[in-house]
């Protein structure tokens, strides 16, 4: 249970009981990563390989990438829900919804193939 009541309506509108579980989603993932994971949830997470962060909004990001041992999907390419936190050193992300482990990222597995990534505005400064 949380300390705090959770939020049933946001500037006088009120919200459905699908948007109530989704802010207490949030608020719990936000706790949860304000404590950080430890050892055994991380060797329970999922692993996502050849990954990149989207930004699909204002201040708000996804993971891209290949996962592997997700409790409740096979082994695809797939987009998490938003990133609320992400140690690329530790080699762990929060998003809303749980952990993943971070193996290599897109950028890292095409430079080990030689393989250069040109941003578009870099292009450009080619021509």
């Amino acid at each position: 249970m949380l300390d705090e009541p959770i939020i049933n309506e946001i500037d006088g509108v009120k919200l459905n009981p699908d948007e109530i579980e989704r802010v207490k989603a949030w608020k719990l993932a936000e706790k949860d990563l304000a404590l950080g994971p430890n050892a055994e949830q991380l060797a329970q997470s999922p692993l996502l390989s050849g990954w990149v962060l989207v930004r699909i909004g204002e201040g708000v990001s996804t993971l891209h990438g290949d996962v592997s041992n997700h409790p409740s999907i096979n082994d695809c390419r797939i987009v998490t829900s938003p990133v609320i936190g992400i140690h690329y050193v530790e080699g762990w992300a929060r998003t809303r919804s749980r952990w993943y482990r971070l193996g290599q990222s897109l950028v890292e597995e095409l430079e080990q193939e030689g393989i250069a990534i040109i941003s578009p505005k870099e292009f450009g400064k080619l021509q």
